[in-house]
């Protein structure tokens, strides 16, 4: 009923720090693509180190709609 932290695995081919934004979706399923996915669950912004393969880790600390149903 809660996801507390997502890590990403990201690179930056720049000389220097890169801030991303990101946001999380609910999905229906795995083959969910949709091109308006709706409100999201959690915004934030990530500082991306200058390199390849950093596994950037992202707090989410967002409490999950009743309605969702994991695992399907």
């Amino acid at each position: 009923g809660r996801i507390e932290s997502v890590e990403l695995c990201l690179s930056n081919d720049s000389a220097t720090v890169e801030t991303l934004e990101v946001k999380l979706y609910a999905a229906e399923h795995i083959w969910d693509y949709r091109a308006e996915p709706g409100q999201p669950l959690a915004e934030g912004k990530l500082s991306v180190p200058s390199g390849n393969k950093h596994w950037v880790k992202w707090d989410v600390n967002v409490q999950l709609p009743a309605s969702f149903a994991p695992g399907v």
